[in-house]
């Protein structure tokens, strides 16, 4: 029902090279995008170990450590000339390694 992706290493397909599964949290969203990120140990995906919340039209999103406000990275569009002017995009990401 949900929209799901399994992320594996390399070219490969097998379960043993399944890094993590990601997974839409609302069927519904409209302006605001929501992810629940498994990692490849969480097999029961009872709880989420990362949730992603981003926005298109900003071109931004933050990483949370599970289900909690703990942001542990984020990322956000840099305006600078050439982004504006020739329409590519540079993105600043940082991370926040004391939420891990």
């Amino acid at each position: 029902m949900h929209h799901r992706w399994e992320v594996f290493r390399g070219d490969s397909t097998s379960a043993s090279d399944l890094l993590f599964t990601v997974k839409k949290s609302s069927m519904i969203q409209l302006m605001k995008t929501e992810m629940d990120v498994f990692l490849a140990g969480n097999t029961a995906q009872q709880v989420c170990d990362f949730k992603i919340k981003g926005s298109y039209f900003d071109r931004s999103c933050a990483f949370y450590l599970g289900n909690s406000a703990t942001m542990v990275a984020q990322m956000n569009r840099k305006m600078t000339v050439s982004s504006v002017l020739l329409d590519k995009d540079t993105f600043v990401v940082t991370v926040f390694p004391q939420g891990l």
